[in-house]
C-alpha cells in the first residue's frame, strides 16, 4: 500500500532532524548555551543603558533644581546682608551722635577752647621729679653687659627630682 504524502514528509522531517542531530548534536546544545547566556547579558546591558539614560534626565532636573536652590539661598543671603549693613549704619550714626553730645556736654557753655592770652589756659610751668628723695636700688657703676656688679655669677642647680629611698 501507499502511504499519503503527508505521512512521509513527516517521516523525511524527522529523520533528516534525528540525522543532524546525531552528527552535530554536541555543537548545537553548546551554541543554545552560548546563545542563552549572551541574551541575558544583552538584556541586562539594554536595560542598564535605558536606565542610565533616566538617570540622567532625572540628573539634569536636580541639577536645575540645585542651581535654583542655590539661587533662592544667594538673594536670602543677599537681603540678610544689607539689613545688616543698614543696622550697622545706625549704629555707626547713634555712636557719632552720642559722642558729640559727649564732648559738648564736656565742653565749656562759652564755646570750645580758650583763647590766648586768657590766663584761663595757662599750661603750669613743667616741673621734674628728681628721685634723688628716693633710694637708689643699685649703684652707678652697675652694667648688666659686663657680667660683675650685683646680681651674682654662678648659680648651681636644684636638685629637685623624686628621691628614692
Amino acid at each position: 500500500m501507499h502511504k499519503p504524502d503527508g505521512e512521509d514528509g513527516f517521516q523525511n522531517i524527522s529523520q533528516k532532524f534525528l540525522m543532524l542531530l546525531s552528527n552535530y548534536g554536541w555543537f548545537i546544545v553548546g551554541a543554545i548555551a552560548v546563545y542563552i547566556m549572551f541574551w541575558d547579558r544583552l538584556v541586562q546591558y539594554w536595560r542598564n543603558s535605558l536606565k542610565q539614560d533616566d538617570d540622567i534626565g532625572w540628573g539634569m532636573k536636580n541639577e536645575e533644581g540645585l542651581q535654583e536652590a542655590r539661587k533662592k539661598m544667594q538673594e536670602r543671603i543677599d537681603v540678610l546682608a544689607q539689613e545688616h549693613a543698614e543696622q550697622m549704619k545706625q549704629m555707626e550714626a547713634e555712636k557719632r551722635q552720642q559722642r558729640l553730645e559727649e564732648l559738648e556736654e564736656k565742653a565749656p557753655s562759652h564755646g570750645h577752647g580758650h583763647r590766648l592770652g586768657d590766663g584761663k589756659a595757662a599750661n603750669p610751668p613743667v616741673t621734674r621729679r628728681t628721685t634723688s628723695g628716693r633710694a637708689r636700688l643699685r649703684d652707678d657703676t652697675y652694667n648688666p653687659l659686663s657680667g660683675s656688679g650685683g646680681g651674682g655669677g654662678f648659680r648651681s642647680s636644684r636638685n629637685c627630682g623624686p628621691r628614692g629611698g
